[in-house]
């Protein structure tokens, strides 16, 4: 089993949580190919501190990053979204999406409006406070995650983005 972790020589000078956990398992007496970790650990743990450390200004706001990302994809749409429509889109459960919904709704950040086909239902919008927040917002957190990228060339950053983009596409069913 190759036991480098990846990168260049310049880049193996260095080692990350997730080198010391694939290499915790080498040393193990359990015969493992930890290539996996070292792919699939370092996205979650990527994800994980990104989430943490992208999410200071929406702290500032109140919100957290599903209430970023349902303003987000409402002010994006060209029509009403339906609840079901949003949890499908940001891989968020249906509880979840209501109780985040709830609340935007009583911030006043969104509206509900009836479903005329479906009396059950409803379709959800921004209100002019909401989409305001959202354009405050947006420039403020691209500024953000552009500066948690910045330890990459802008090359790197674009091959990282197909290669995760390959990824997704293995992973995902294909959306509209």
């Amino acid at each position: 089993m190759d036991k480098t972790r990846g990168g260049n020589v310049a880049q193996q000078t260095h080692s990350d949580v997730i080198d010391g956990i694939a290499a915790a398992w080498d040393a193990s007496e359990v015969d493992v190919d930890t290539e996996p970790i070292q792919v699939v650990g370092r996205i979650l743990r990527g994800a994980k501190l990104i989430q943490i450390l992208g999410e200071a200004e929406l702290t500032r706001r109140g919100l957290v990053r599903v209430d970023f990302d349902i303003l987000s994809a409402l002010r994006r749409s060209s029509r009403p979204q339906s609840p079901t429509e949003l949890s499908t889109y940001l891989l968020v459960s249906p509880a979840s999406t209501s109780q985040r919904l709830r609340k935007l709704e009583a911030a006043g950040w969104i509206t509900r409006e009836s479903n005329p086909q479906d009396g059950r239902g409803f379709f959800l919008e921004l209100t002019a406070s909401g989409r305001q927040l959202i354009e405050e917002l947006l420039p403020r957190q691209l500024a953000a995650e552009a500066q948690l990228l910045s330890g990459l060339s802008s090359r790197a950053r674009r091959a990282l983005a197909e290669q995760l983009k390959s990824l997704l596409l293995t992973w995902e069913p294909v959306r509209p």
